[in-house]
């Protein structure tokens, strides 16, 4: 059912044969039945039209939804690869976050060391 005119021939027809069924209940409903019947009838063809519209959002938004999660996987993996580094490798080509950290502050605690007992020399003194 690829092809749209297929498609409209057979809605045209049912509605015909809607119209059809509606004549042929004239016959026993009083007025009130064939305008609640038409009622329902148009009420079934508008809410048609708002399933197929929400169909067509649901679709984009799963095709959005498909693609954001592989993008964040991919995200997610190189976040990984740049904190912990490349798990598949031992000796890391670039150095991940965790190995800077780490000699900052083997850095930051050997820097308190240097300057202890350290006392001015004179080229530093000013005269008064």
């Amino acid at each position: 059912m690829n092809n749209p005119v297929i498609l409209w021939v057979i809605v045209g027809l049912l509605i015909l044969f809607f119209f059809y069924l509606v004549y042929q209940g004239t016959r026993t409903w009083r007025v009130w039945h064939v305008i609640f019947v038409f009622l329902v009838f148009a009420s079934a063809v508008a809410l048609s039209f708002v399933v197929s519209g929400t169909l067509k959002v649901h679709n984009i938004w799963r095709t959005m939804v498909r693609d954001q999660t592989q993008q964040i996987e991919t995200l997610t993996k190189d976040r990984d690869q740049l904190l912990h580094g490349d798990p598949a490798l031992i000796i890391q080509k670039t150095p991940c976050i965790e190995s800077l950290d780490g000699q900052l502050r083997r850095i930051t605690v050997d820097r308190g060391r240097v300057w202890r007992e350290c006392t001015p020399a004179q080229a530093f003194l000013t005269t008064p």
